[in-house]
């Protein structure tokens, strides 16, 4: 897609610096088990990836 293209190359890649603690969680959204996954850094609290689906596919 255009979208995730886009914001790929604008993408800040300082939010990869100085990162040691991270948090990965997989939260169902709407019925039929629609699936998110989520990568935080744990000292920040911000979230540093987002995917739709769980495990190896996001």
């Amino acid at each position: 897609m255009i979208c995730e293209r886009v914001v790929a190359e604008e993408l800040d890649r300082s939010r990869l610096e100085n990162l040691f603690l991270v948090g990965v969680d997989e939260s169902s959204y709407r019925k039929h088990h629609n699936y998110l996954t989520l990568v935080t850094n744990h000292e920040t609290g911000k979230i540093i990836y987002g995917a739709k689906g769980k495990r190896q596919v996001a």
